[in-house]
């Protein structure tokens, strides 16, 4: 059976960054890095102009550092979640701001993206949130990990999708202010 076709908006999504800490970073497969930076730079942008808000989180930092400097720069003053659980939905500050903004749609973007990011996204799921995996924004150290992880959570009911989609999605129409800005943000993308 299909599910119906949902494409968030501004007023209801939430993004939520998942562990871009420095430590990690080098780790990730070198052939998905600087996708993954630029996509998620972007998401960030996008989130600025339609104010859709953020909350992100980071692993254990006493060993896996701080949040990236290009992602933190465009995080304004959001201070992390931090956790030592792997996955956000069993941490009761990260769930807490989630309540607090109530509502239904998560777009997500992180690092692993079968640990942290596959078992957030289950518990998102689990918790009645709509999910939206960014493929374009999430990597893993191997590939097959990354693959693997992002069947696994359209096979449990997430949506599978990439930034350039969700930011048009967000954006409805052209010629607006909101468009001109998005288009040189999505010009960008490759």
């Amino acid at each position: 059976m299909m599910r119906p076709i949902s494409i968030p908006t501004p007023e209801d999504t939430v993004v939520a960054l998942i562990d871009f800490q420095e430590k990690l970073w080098p780790a990730m497969n070198e052939s998905l890095k600087p996708r993954v930076l630029k996509h998620t730079q972007a998401l960030l942008k996008a989130a600025a102009v339609y104010g859709v808000p953020i909350v992100h989180s980071e692993q254990y930092p006493k060993g896996l550092g701080p949040t990236l400097p290009e992602i933190r720069a465009l995080l304004a003053e959001t201070p992390p979640v931090t956790k030592l659980a792997f996955s956000c939905s069993d941490v009761p500050g990260f769930m807490q701001k989630l309540q607090d903004l109530d509502r239904p749609h998560i777009v997500v973007a992180g690092m692993e993206t079968h640990v942290c990011v596959y078992q957030t996204v289950a518990g998102l799921l689990r918790g009645g949130y709509k999910p939206y995996v960014l493929r374009d924004a999430v990597c893993s150290r191997k590939l097959l990990d990354y693959e693997t992880a992002l069947a696994l959570m359209a096979e449990e009911g997430a949506c599978l999708t990439t930034t350039e989609t969700l930011i048009f999605g967000w954006t409805r129409q052209a010629g607006t202010e909101a468009f001109k800005k998005i288009s040189s943000l999505v010009r960008d993308l490759a």
